[in-house]
């Protein structure tokens, strides 16, 4: 009887890990394991919140793109 419940622990253990891999490899794409914006995405973004104005966005954007 004791061997059968170790046989049973193991394999909950190892679907346990299986699980926990799969689901820190899909949660990673969200989670610091993102791929970093490009300097024009974050340039985008800042003008699109409105925190630079139409000059400054077209000005560093010319930087970016030199």
């Amino acid at each position: 009887m004791g061997g059968t419940f170790m046989i049973i622990f193991w394999i909950l253990v190892i679907v346990v890990i299986y699980f926990g891999i799969r689901w820190a490899i899909k949660s990673g794409d969200s989670h610091g394991f993102k791929q970093a914006e490009s300097a024009l995405d974050v340039l985008k973004r800042r003008y699109a919140s409105g925190e630079i104005d139409r000059e400054q966005y077209l000005s560093m954007k010319q930087d970016v793109e030199n």
